[in-house]
This record gives C-alpha cells, structure tokens and sequence, in this order.
C-alpha cells in the first residue's frame, strides 16, 4: 500500500476533432495557448509528474500544418511569454510533445477520431484504431499502451479490439465498473480486468466534477479522494488543469507511471456493459440536426466495409476512408456532414450492386474452417465453399477465430468472417459454443445491411442456435448438413450432455428447409433417429482431394528406426473411441510377429491419444508405431505417398473422407464394414472391408495385403478410378446448387400463395 493518495488526470480537450480546413479552427488558437502554458509548466517542473493527453489524430495532423503555424503566429501576439515559447520550441508543437514524453512529464493515450460504440462493422472499429496508430507513429514515433474512448464512450467487445492492436489498458467510468458481472469487491473504485484482459482504470466521475468546481476548495478535494484506497482517475478540462496544477505538484500526487504498473497487479476478471461519461448520453449525438448526417455516415462505413477487399490499397478507397474517419470526427464533434460526400463514392456502390446481380449469396455458418481444423468437418466446409465459388456463387462463411487470423479475409474467392466467442476463455465447450453462435449472430446481423444473402447453409448443431436466428431475422431458408449425429457417435443417449446435444440436433432439422446427408447409411440414421421426412433430405457424397505424391525419407518425419525397406500401414483421424484405432494397436502385436518388415502411423490429436501411446508401450511396439498429432496437408500426402496401404478401422463412420483420399492417392484400403465406409468400399474390388472391432478380422484383410503385392496394387487401381469419376469437389458443389436451386424455388411459391 502506498503512503500517498496517487491521482492520474487525464486531458480530455473540449473539442473532440478539427476538420482540416482552416475556417474550423477558432476554438483550437486559444486551447494551444494554454496548451502550451501547460507544457512549458511541466517543462520546468523539477520532478517528474505525468499528465495523460488525449487528442485524436486531427490534432497531430493539424499541428504539423504550416498553415497553422502560420495562423497561430497571428495569434499569439497578444501573449508575448507564450509567443516566445512558441519560438523558442520552433513552432513545432509534435516536436515538444515528444521531447516532454522523453522526460516523462507527460504519457498520450491513443484515441479514436469516431466514437467506436457507434461504429456499425468490425472493418470500421478497427480503421479507427489503425487510423490513431499511425498517426502517432507518423508524428511521435510511439506506440502507446493506453487507449481513451471519446467522450468516455464504451460498448462491450471493444476490449477485444484494442487487445489486438497491442494496448494494455484503457479508461471506464466507475459507474460503470460498479455494476459489472460479477460485481467488484471495491465498487468501481479500483483497477478491474475485461473479458479479453485489458486492464480497466475507473474514471471517478464524482472526482472528476469536484475537481474542475472553482468553489471547491483543493484542500477539501483532497480529503474526499483520499477515502478511496489506490489511484483517483480524473479527467478534466485545460483550463481546470493549469489552475490546479500547482497545488497538485506541491503535494506529489500526481501518479507516475512506474506506479500505475504496480497498481495493476490485483484486478478481478469482469463483463462490463455500455458506458459513457455524464456530461455525453448517447441521446445528445442523435439529435434532429444530426440524424441525416449520421445516416450518411453509417452509408459510408457499409461502403468502407463492402469494397474493402474488392479495391484494398487503391487510391479510391484511400480517398473514401478518409472521407468517412474526418465524418465520424465532425459528427462527434456535433458538425453535420454534407451529403456530396457519400456521393463522390457512387461508382463504387454501382460496381458493388453490379457484383449483387450476378451472384447469388449464400452464407455457410460453421465452428471450423480451415486453416483452424479440429475434424473432417473444416476441410468438407472449405472445399466445398471454393466450389461453390468456382460454379457461380458468392460464398461468405461465418466461423470461429480460435487464433491469430485475421477477422475478414477473402481466400480462394471465399469472404471468412471469423469471430470470437463471447466468452472465448470459458472451459465448458457448451458455453463456449452458446458465446461463439452468439457472436456469430452478431456479426450477420451487420452483415445483413451490407450483403443481401439468399439462403443459410448450417453444418451441424454446433451453429445451429445461431442457423435457426438467422433464419428468422433475414426471412430466407436454411439447408443444413447433418455431418454426424451424437447418438450415431456414442452408439446411443446415455448422458445429461449427450441428451441435451441430440435435442439441438432434432431442432435444427424440424427447423431446416432440407437435410444434407454424406451417405444411405446417414440418411436411414437421421430418419430412425429424428422422424425426418424423407423428402427434406439429399445424399450428396464427400468430395476427395487429389493428393500430390512426394517422396520422403523416414528419417525426416520423426520416424528413424524404420528400416529402409520398411513398409508403412497409416491411419488418420480423431484420438476418439468411434475411429477405432485400439484395433489396429490389438492387431499389429500380432502382424508385427508375421511381418517384421511393417511400422503402423497414426495421425490426428484428440483426448485418447496419450491411452494409445501407452497402450503401445504395453505391447512394446515402440519401435514400430508413430503418432505424429495433428499433421498438415503437406504431411498428409507424404504419408499417403509413401503408405503400403491406409486402414480404416472405424466403429462409426457417416461417410469416411479420409478413406477416400487414400483411394484417390491410389492405395489399397482397408475399411470398415459399417456407416458411409461399406457404402465407398467394394470388398475385392475396389478394397477390402473388416468388421469393426474385430482384431482377427483386421489382421486377415491386412496379411492379404502384405503377402499379394499384386493384388494390392490393382485394389488401389480400382479405388483410384472410384474416388476419381464419383468424388470430385466439382460433382458435389454441382449437387449442392441443385439443392440450392429447388428451395430457393419452393421459398418463393411459398411467399406468393
């Protein structure tokens, strides 16, 4: 605990922006006279005190204007001590600003030229903080850790925002931070953490009136503040400022910044909601005046976001964001904004709605997505989403942003919109998926003023509260695909968890236009399981990708004690109990014993890896098995190269993508006897089929194999020419858009009756 009431004061001007032309600028001469009475202050204080300043970008930008340093010239004239301060720091207020953060008299907050509450797009809320960064960069060459919200001004996910862009904290009214969730144990009077861990200082607004009332007396101020038991976060005007400044410094209150680090230390986690300062509601920026011009603004924001991709780093769209970051500044400074603004930007409208005619949108929701890939289920949604794009539609995917990727990126001709959960730290998986279809939803809802979407495509339950929403709120049909089912994967409903997915999975059917199934088998499970008519739901097989071969020495994928000649039997897929790989681990003890000349990989991550591992060690089969975890395309088709032959051995299966990639890589394959697999695989012919969990069985089809080289290699012949003519990516996106096609169709008829 420190001996002293520390006090951080923060200088927030009275006027937000400044356009760039000149005739705006009347208010801003006498606010840089006291400016620099206050930096000249600092300048000669002997102790280090530190003051937050807190300009948005048109400041910097205007004191680097010779024009200003020409007109504030004029000005000062009638201040002859400030005039010659004025030359004596070379008219270069950028210049001072840096030299006094150098000496650390002062720190600068980052802040936003608009109010970020009202932007509309995370495209927007991030050009705003770009747009602070590199302004400061330019002329300060800093990176500050702070960030202030104009006007106080704050709305919940922002922290996300500002965590992304590097800063540690920022500013809230403790108001605010005394009805977070969970409340505080202070009430708002000390240091919190956000969701997304940015630390939060209270801005103590009762603090902050008292100080900058001329009738209250210093002494008597201090008294109050000193109740609260670590820093007082004020903001105040300049003038208030230089007034008290003395009494302050005699004092030593003002809080360096080594001590805000310290203070920092002991903050509780909190959800904080919507807050602003009490001299600014949201109801003073929306008055009559401003309506028409917050309309324009909102227009051109949806055109930033619309364009961004299709015209990144041309000049037009460097003109239109500056355009629209000098709108925000004007209207939250309370300037109306002249229409011709948007207007100039016409043609990239046209060329957009020109773009709208041709294609029709679908939005595909999803939890994975590649390069993020837990299952089968990322690559099917990406493949088939470079398809679709490649026969004519324009395709936006909805998913989760597990990593560092970027929130909107166009790969392929797909436009990924990723978003975090709302609660993306939280260690139950269901409420983790109830906060990532929440902000999913949230983002299609800005979506939906930018984009005009035909249908939504949902791939299982895991978006389907979000699938059922959107449903509703954009009043256009839903498909789904049903790419397993949880009783399918646990070979019934035995659990609290496993019931309460089954209901979601029956809701998302009863509320869909059609199912899409991979397989007969799927199709017969969803209809036993679900009631579901017949004549919603689609089989449209898996597509394969076409594997490129590429020669690998062993030794270079982690597997150095096989012997050169040694042959490989691979597997891939999920660490979980239906893929079935404890039967390839009971097998190979045996297999091993007839053919020492094999070795056994299995690839993929899940939460019965490290059972395998030991299971292994058991057997003391050390020396012929690898389980390299999650492994990348490139690494895939080394092993397929390089593989005898791939072993399926599934307890569950809906349709068995990986098995196809095997056939398509020309492999011999040994699969399964149940779900989609027995519907890919002819026993003989174009593979050979096992009983699931059974050793013995396994242990046949594989000494088959091994002992008939010949045999083999036409099995993979065969397979090859299947997975070729049958399981294109092409053949599926082509059946996919007759799906498309006839509910579109049919959701017409229906609007018409």
């Amino acid at each position: 605990m420190m001996d002293k009431q520390p006090i951080m004061i923060i200088l927030q001007p009275d006027v937000h922006y400044y356009p760039k032309q000149v005739e705006y600028w009347a208010d801003l001469y006498p606010f840089v006279n006291k400016l620099l009475r206050l930096f000249h202050h600092l300048e000669k204080t002997k102790h280090v005190v530190s003051v937050q300043i807190a300009l948005s970008s048109s400041y910097y930008q205007i004191f680097a204007s010779p024009e200003f340093q020409k007109e504030m010239d004029s000005y000062l004239k009638q201040d002859q001590e400030v005039l010659q301060y004025w030359h004596v720091v070379d008219k270069n207020i950028n210049k001072l600003i840096s030299a006094l953060l150098l000496g650390k008299s002062i720190q600068v907050l980052a802040t936003s030229t608009g109010i970020l509450p009202y932007t509309t797009t995370s495209v927007g809320t991030q050009l705003q903080i770009r747009d602070s960064l590199t302004c400061l960069q330019k002329h300060l060459q800093i990176k500050p850790e702070g960030f202030w919200f104009p006007y106080g001004m704050y709305a919940p996910g922002l922290d996300l925002f500002l965590m992304d862009h590097g800063f540690s904290h920022t500013f809230i009214s403790s108001e605010t931070i005394k009805f977070a969730d969970p409340p505080p144990i202070h009430e708002g009077r000390r240091i919190v953490k956000s969701p997304h861990g940015l630390t939060i200082h209270p801005i103590h607004t009762d603090f902050s009136e008292q100080f900058s009332n001329q009738k209250i007396e210093m002494k008597d101020w201090l008294a109050q503040t000193s109740a609260s038991s670590e820093e007082a976060v004020i903001y105040s005007d300049i003038s208030t400022l230089l007034a008290r400044l003395d009494e302050l410094e005699k004092k030593n209150l003002i809080l360096q910044e080594s001590e805000r680090e310290n203070l920092s230390q002991t903050e509780e986690n909190v959800h904080l909601c919507q807050s602003f300062l009490p001299e600014v509601t949201p109801h003073s920026l929306f008055s009559k005046d401003l309506a028409y011009s917050w309309t324009y603004v909102h227009k051109m924001e949806q055109l930033v976001e619309r364009n961004s991709l299709y015209h990144k780093g041309e000049s037009i769209m460097d003109e239109l964001i500056e355009e629209w970051l000098d709108a925000t500044g004007r209207i939250s400074t309370g300037l109306t904004i002249d229409k011709n603004s948007y207007k100039k930007f016409y043609p990239l409208k046209d060329e957009h709605l020109e773009r709208k005619e041709q294609k029709r949108k679908v939005l595909l929701l999803s939890w994975e997505y590649p390069p993020n890939l837990v299952g089968g289920l990322a690559r099917h949604v990406g493949a088939l989403a470079e398809n679709l794009v490649k026969i004519g539609f324009e395709v936006h995917v909805l998913t989760a942003n597990t990593g560092e990727l970027p929130e909107i990126e166009a790969v392929n001709g797909v436009f990924i919109h990723r978003v975090e959960p709302l609660n993306s730290r939280d260690p139950d998986f269901l409420r983790w998926i109830g906060g990532l279809n929440l902000a999913m939803e949230r983002k299609a809802r800005e979506l939906r003023f930018i984009h005009s979407f035909s249908l939504i495509h949902a791939h299982d339950w895991l978006v389907g509260a979000c699938a059922m929403s959107l449903k509703t709120l954009l009043n256009i049909p839903l498909v789904t695909t049903i790419h397993a089912t949880e009783s399918g994967r646990n070979g019934g409903i035995f659990t609290e968890m496993q019931s309460f997915i089954h209901k979601k999975e029956k809701q998302l059917i009863e509320h869909s236009e059609h199912i899409i199934v991979c397989s007969v088998y799927m199709k017969n499970e969803v209809i036993d399981l679900f009631q579901s008519s017949e004549n919603k739901m689609t089989i449209i097989p898996n597509g394969v990708e076409h594997v490129s071969h590429h020669q690998t020495k062993y030794s270079t994928i982690g597997m150095p004690f096989v012997q050169e000649n040694g042959r490989l039997i691979f597997s891939i897929g999920r660490m979980v109990q239906e893929k079935g790989f404890e039967t390839i681990i009971d097998a190979a003890n045996e297999l091993c014993a007839t053919f020492k000349d094999i070795y056994f990989v299995i690839a993929g991550r899940g939460p019965l890896l490290e059972e395998y591992r030991s299971k292994v060690k058991e057997y003391k089969l050390e020396n012929h098995f690898y389980f390299p975890g999650f492994i990348s395309d490139q690494q895939r088709a080394e092993f397929f190269s390089m593989c005898e032959m791939a072993v399926f051995p599934s307890n569950y299966e809906p349709f068995g993508i990986v098995a196809l990639e095997a056939m398509a890589a020309g492999k011999p394959i040994i699969a399964s006897n149940t779900g989609g697999l027995k519907g890919i695989v002819q026993h003989g012919t174009t593979g050979l089929l096992m009983n699931p969990g059974d050793r013995d069985s396994l242990i046949d089809q594989a000494s088959f194999l091994l002992a008939n080289k010949e045999e083999a290699r036409t099995l993979g012949i065969n397979g090859k020419r299947v997975a070729d003519s049958l399981f294109s990516w092409n053949r599926t996106a082509e059946l996919t858009k007759r799906v498309y096609e006839e509910i579109l169709i049919e959701s017409k008829m229906v609007i018409q009756k």
